[in-house]
């Protein structure tokens, strides 16, 4: 296991004693920590299958999937464990080794225990493709029988090419939870190109359990029957919070809901806050869709929603149907608002008016995004009910950007500066001089940029501190002020490898951006860049006075005897 994949388990374990190769137990018996247990190939019988399966693996356990590519399906989940890649593009499980090829779903959540038992089974940092099944849930699938009853956790994983069909199933291209009243919890993660002939193309989610989905998107997935993105089909009563995500260019050909069909037979509660649902279709509600089959009716909150360039003959952006009390605030739906049903004006709503959102796009952060338009109406016209701390990017993407949130999962203006890390000594060493030639970037992403025109200077707007004497700092708006070239000119006063400085500070000033406000952008102040120094002699060694090696106590800074050079 490497550093940084230890580095994040360690929460998990504790102090690891031992680590055996191949299906490897971390054990840690009498500690009351978890087990890491981990998959490496190449090796005999390495399944994630059996690694649940065997006795040595319990509750709790964490499963690292510590691979590049695991091709494996029909794997049967009934411990409450925790899987996780090495990152969401690095870590791929596979059920078959082509989306043509595959014949079985990837994950089964299954009965496991005692009646009124709660287990949790988590997936992290990973993708799961190419699943397929004719039942229900194509890459993961929380059964309806019988205990324990599951909190089922998807963080930070994608979900793609993934396909029920045809069969006796409900539907869930992805997943499906058909137990009750289990609870499944998604998070930073992506769904896109998964289809069902059912409905539900990402999600179908059945029963009297709850759902929770923030900092995700929803892209590409196609349901025949409904649902085009998600589908909810309450039996007895449950509830839906949905979060900070975007559903965009999902479908349901000739049926109902083509980012999100609500629905049940009885009392349910939804609940939608600051998500953009864009260029979905359908035949009703290329939106929304919003419906009560039987007993009694549920009731669904949209609050600052963004709803644009969908499409359907009948209310291309929402459709509710009659029963369902349903309250809005603070949307903006482009091609208003339609069906058979009524609804509670919250105030703040803006129907036929143009967006002016953009397609889905890199926009920083784990997920996709749709950005908006500078002179959008979207702009300073929502609201945050949830005290969100950012918008569907999440860290360093404040969610209110001025005084005023912005309707939809996208925040504009909300955005992360990122630095070049590390000035490099020029070769031959022993001038001092930095080598600039490499054109260091400071980059902003998220929409905002620095003031002026390119190649004109922004240094006056930043303030830096621990900058070696001999140098001066030059930084020079670039890529439509989405980018500062910087550059430090001049020769430091004397240097060696021990006078590295580790902590070079930038703090930028209101000035320095576009819209004001420096302190709501990510990272807008740093102290951990670093100037790296050399000083090579003749025989190849590094010399610093009469030492040959010099340790700079914590906190402080080397001077060798024999130059100085001050900070």
């Amino acid at each position: 296991m490497n550093r940084n994949a230890w580095s994040s388990f360690r929460s998990f374990a504790g102090i690891v004693r031992r680590l055996l190769p191949g299906l490897a137990v971390m054990l840690m018996a009498g500690t009351g920590q978890a087990n890491i247990i981990n998959l490496t190939h190449p090796y005999t019988n390495t399944t994630i299958a059996a690694v649940i399966a065997n006795a040595a693996t319990v509750d709790g356990d964490v499963i690292l999937v510590n691979t590049n590519v695991q091709t494996e399906n029909g794997i049967v989940v009934s411990k409450g464990v925790t899987l996780m890649g090495l990152g969401q593009n690095t870590t791929i499980v596979q059920g078959a080794t082509a989306r043509s090829n595959a014949t079985d779903r990837i994950f089964n959540v299954l009965a496991g225990g005692g009646a009124g038992i709660w287990k949790s089974f988590t997936l992290s940092n990973m993708t799961i493709r190419y699943g397929y099944t004719t039942n229900d849930g194509a890459g993961l699938q929380v059964d309806y029988n019988n205990s324990p009853y599951w909190t089922t956790t998807v963080d930070r994983v994608t979900f793609t090419m993934n396909d029920q069909h045809a069969g006796i199933g409900s539907g869930g291209g992805a997943i499906v939870q058909n137990k009750w009243p289990s609870i499944l919890i998604i998070r930073n993660s992506s769904f896109s190109s998964n289809t069902t002939s059912k409905a539900g193309g990402a999600i179908y989610l059945r029963g009297m359990g709850g759902m929770e989905i923030s900092g995700s998107t929803f892209a590409q997935n196609q349901a025949a029957s409904g649902g085009g993105g998600l589908y909810m089909d309450y039996v007895t009563s449950g509830m839906t919070t949905i979060k900070n995500s975007t559903f965009a260019y999902n479908s349901t050909p000739g049926s109902t809901g083509g980012g999100i069909y609500f629905g049940g037979r009885s009392a349910f509660t939804g609940a939608v806050y600051n998500c953009t649902f864009y260029s979905n279709s359908a035949t009703y509600g290329g939106g929304i869709f919003i419906e009560n089959d039987i007993g009694t009716p549920g009731t669904v909150r949209l609050t600052s929603c963004l709803l644009a360039s969908n499409s359907a003959p009948t209310a291309p952006e929402l459709y509710i149907r009659s029963g369902v009390p349903t309250t809005i605030s603070n949307c903006l739906a482009q091609g208003g608002i339609g069906g058979t049903g009524t609804y509670t004006d919250g105030g703040g709503n803006q129907t036929n008016v143009n967006a002016k959102v953009l397609p889905l796009a890199d926009n920083g952060g784990p997920t996709l995004t749709c950005a908006i338009a500078s002179d959008s109406p979207a702009r300073d016209a929502g609201s945050n009910p949830l005290s969100l701390a950012a918008d569907q990017r999440g860290t360093g993407f404040t969610r209110t950007r001025g005084t005023v949130t912005d309707i939809g999962a996208f925040e504009y203006g909300a955005s992360a500066v990122t630095y070049p890390g590390t000035f490099i000594e020029v070769y031959p060493f022993n001038s001092g001089a930095i080598n600039n030639t490499a054109n260091l970037l400071i980059t902003i992403v998220g929409g905002e940029t620095f003031t002026g025109t390119d190649c004109s200077q922004i240094t006056n707007n930043v303030v830096v501190t621990n900058l070696p004497a001999g140098l001066t700092l030059s930084m020079i708006r670039t890529n439509n002020g989405t980018a500062a070239l910087v550059a430090l000119l001049g020769n430091a006063a004397q240097q060696a490898q021990s006078n590295t400085v580790t902590n070079l500070g930038f703090t930028f000033l209101d000035a320095a951006f576009t819209l004001g406000n420096a302190s709501q952008l990510g990272s807008y102040s740093v102290t951990n860049q670093t100037v790296q120094f050399y000083d090579a002699v003749a025989g190849g060694a590094l010399a610093y006075g009469a030492r040959t090696s010099w340790r700079t106590p914590p906190g402080t800074m080397a001077v060798s005897p024999r130059r100085t050079r001050s900070p």
